[in-house]
C-alpha cells in the first residue's frame, strides 16, 4: 500500500517492556503492526528491521505473549492476539521522545521519515511510514531569586515555559501555598483574570485563620514583591495561640504559543484560558537580622574528577556554611564554567556535555553561594577531567564526508549461490566532493562475503538456509582523507530457502527479476504459458524485493 502517517505527541517516550505486552498495551500515536506468514504458523521465522532517513530515531520492538512465546496462537496464555505471527511497535530510540521546539528529523521539520521491513526467511514486505509530532501543551515553571524570604529585601519571580510565545502574565504573590489547579479560598484562576472578589484578604491582626493564611496580599501584583513586617505574623497561631510566619507564593496567569482550554469545571468552552505557575519559598519569611552571618567555605579550593565522555555529576556537592541557617543559593563563574551546571539549592556541579580529555583535560572555575541578604563566598574548584579509552577518534570536517542512504540495510541471497556471486544492489555511499571511495567490510560475519570497489556484496561460499538464515555485517566507506570521517552501514543478509528451478530464470541467479516476470507475462499473451505460471512468478517476483 501507500505510506501509513501517524500523529505522535512531543515528548512521548513509548518506552515500554514488550515483555508480555499486545497491540492494546503500545499507545502514544506510534504504529503497531502485525504479521502472517501462513507458512510458518509458529511466527518463529519473522525478522523486523527499520531502516529510512530518520532509522537512527526509532526502535522496533517484537511484542510477545506472557509466555515469551511470538506466537499468540502457540501455547498461547494471552487472547488479545489472534490470527497473527508476529506483531511489533515502532517506539523512540532510548526512550527519548522528540520536541517540538527542537526537531532533530533528517530533513529539520517535525516529521519522521522510516520503512518498516518484515522478513519470513523466504520473502519481504516493507512499508513506509511518515511520523508527525503533535505539539503538545508544556508547564510553565517560576522561580525564585531567594528561597528565603526577609523583610525589606525583594523577592523576584521569574517565569519560563519550554512552549515559548509567553504574553500577557499576570502576577499575585499569596501568603502560604496555593492549589496550582484551581488555587484556594475561591480564587478563581483558570476562569478568567486573577479574580480576587471571592478569595479571602490577608489579614494578619485576624482571629480568623482562613484571614491569616492562604490569602492574597492586597497589592503584591508584579513579578516582584518585598516582605513586611505582617509577613512574619501571618501564619497558624502556635501552642501559646500567638501567628507563626508564614510562606509566600507567587502566582502567574498568562498565555503562551499552545492555547489551553481546561476550565476547573472540566467543560471546555473553545476559549483559550491560558496557563498557571506557581512557586514558594523554601522558608517563611523572617526579619532581617542586625547582624548578618555571611555564608562561608571550609577551604579557598577544592579538587574534583570526572570521566570524560560522561555527562555525570563531577564528584560530591560542594557546600558553604551559614551561622544563620540562611538557605543559600548557588552558582559558577569563571573560564569554562559554560561546560557546567550547578544544582542552586545543594552546590551539586556536573558536566552539560560530555568533555573530551584530548581537547582540555582541567578547569579552574568559581563557586559561589549567597544568602538571601546577599552576602556571599566564593571557593576555587578544580576539575580534573581522566581519560578514558575512545572507540574513535573525532576530526574537525573541512571536507564533505562520505554517506549511506541508510544507517540500516537489507540484502538478500539464495542458499546454495556459488561464491563470488553479486548480492542485490551495491551498497553504495555518496561523496558531493567527487572523491573515490574504498569499501571494507567489518563484524563477525565479514568473513563469508567480500564486498569491491563500487560496495557490490558477494558470498565468499554458498550458504545453507537450513544452518543459518541471516547474517549481520558492517560497510566502511572512506574516502582516505585525514580530515574527513568515514561513513558506516549496518547490513543484514537473509539468506532464502533453495535456489529458485524455474526455466523463466534466465541468468539462473536462483531469483524471478523484473524482465523474467515481463517475457513470461509476453509468453502468456501469445498462449504459450499456463495464467497459474505467470501468478506464481509474479508472487516471487514480488515477495523477493517487497
Amino acid at each position: 500500500g501507500g505510506k501509513f502517517v501517524f500523529d505522535t505527541p512531543e515528548e512521548d517516550p513509548l518506552d515500554l517492556d514488550p515483555e508480555g505486552a499486545t497491540s492494546d498495551d503500545f499507545s502514544g500515536g506510534l504504529p503497531v503492526f502485525d504479521a502472517d506468514d501462513p507458512e510458518d504458523p509458529t511466527g518463529l521465522r519473522i525478522i523486523w528491521t527499520i531502516s529510512g532517513p530518520d532509522a537512527r530515531r526509532f526502535e522496533i520492538a517484537e511484542i510477545v505473549d506472557a509466555d515469551g512465546a511470538p506466537d499468540p496462537n502457540a501455547a498461547d496464555t494471552n487472547d488479545n492476539l489472534t490470527d497473527i505471527d508476529s506483531s511489533a511497535a515502532l517506539r523512540w530510540a532510548d526512550g527519548d521522545g522528540p520536541s517540538f521546539e527542537a526537531m532533530d528529523s533528517a530533513d529539520g521539520d517535525n516529521v519522521y521519515e522510516v520503512t518498516v521491513t518484515v522478513f519470513d526467511g523466504v520473502a519481504s514486505k516493507s512499508q513506509a511510514v511518515s511520523i508527525e509530532v503533535r505539539n503538545e501543551e508544556e508547564a510553565g515553571s517560576v522561580t525564585l531569586s531567594q528561597l528565603t524570604p526577609q523583610v525589606g529585601r525583594a523577592i523576584t519571580a521569574s517565569l519560563s515555559d519550554p512552549d515559548g510565545g509567553i504574553t500577557g502574565a499576570e502576577w499575585q504573590w499569596y501568603r502560604g501555598v496555593v492549589d496550582a489547579d484551581t488555587g484556594t479560598e475561591g480564587f478563581q484562576f483558570r476562569a478568567g483574570l486573577l479574580d480576587k472578589t471571592d478569595a479571602t484578604k490577608c489579614n494578619p491582626a485576624s482571629t480568623t485563620p482562613a484571614e491569616r493564611t492562604d490569602c492574597w496580599i492586597d497589592g503584591a501584583t508584579s513579578s516582584t514583591y518585598t516582605p513586611k513586617t505582617a509577613d512574619t505574623t501571618g501564619g497558624p497561631v502556635d501552642g501559646a495561640g500567638n501567628p507563626t510566619a508564614q510562606t509566600l507564593t507567587a502566582v502567574v496567569k498568562y498565555t503562551d504559543t499552545v492555547p489551553t482550554d481546561d476550565l476547573p469545571t472540566g467543560s471546555p468552552d473553545g476559549v483559550d484560558d491560558g496557563d498557571m505557575a506557581i512557586a514558594t519559598t523554601a522558608t517563611a519569611a523572617q526579619l532581617r537580622p542586625n547582624a548578618n552571618a555571611a555564608p562561608s567555605f571550609d577551604d579557598e579550593s577544592v579538587d574534583r574528577s570526572v570521566a570524560e565522555n560522561a555527562k555525570d555529576n563531577v564528584g560530591e556537592p560542594v557546600t558553604a556554611d551559614d551561622r544563620d541557617g540562611d538557605a543559600l543559593l548557588y552558582s559558577l563563574s569563571g573560564d569554562g564554567s559554560d561546560d557546567f551546571s550547578v544544582n542552586r539549592t545543594n552546590g551539586q556541579i556536573s558536566t552539560k556535555k560530555k568533555l573530551d580529555y584530548e581537547t582540555r583535560s582541567s578547569y579552574s572555575i568559581t563557586l559561589t553561594a549567597t544568602d538571601p541578604s546577599g552576602a556571599s563566598d566564593s571557593i576555587t574548584v578544580n576539575v580534573t577531567v581522566t581519560d578514558e579509552d575512545d572507540a574513535a577518534s573525532v576530526i574537525l570536517l573541512t571536507g564533505n564526508a562520505p554517506t549511506f542512504e541508510a544507517e540500516e540495510m537489507t540484502r538478500s541471497v539464495a542458499e546454495n549461490t556459488d561464491a563470488g556471486m553479486a548480492i542485490g544492489e551495491p551498497v553504495a555511499a555518496t561523496d558531493v566532493d567527487g572523491d573515490a571511495l574504498t569499501y571494507t567490510l567489518g563484524g563477525d560475519d565479514a568473513m563469508y562475503f567480500t564486498i569491491d570497489s563500487t560496495g557490490q556484496l558477494m558470498t565468499s561460499a554458498a550458504l545453507d538456509y537450513e544452518t543459518r538464515m541471516s547474517f549481520t555485517v558492517t560497510v566502511t566507506a572512506s574516502s582516505g582523507k585525514a580530515d574527513e570521517v568515514d561513513a558506516m552501514t549496518t547490513v543484514t543478509i537473509m539468506v532464502t530457502d533453495e535456489g529458485l528451478d524455474n526455466a523463466y530464470d534466465i541468468n539462473e541467479n536462483g531469483a524471478i527479476e523484473r524482465d523474467e516476470v515481463v517475457a513470461a507475462i509476453q509468453d502468456y499473451l501469445g498462449g504459450k504459458t499456463s495464467r497459474s505460471e505467470v501468478t506464481e512468478l509474479i508472487r516471487l517476483y514480488f515477495g523477493e524485493d517487497g
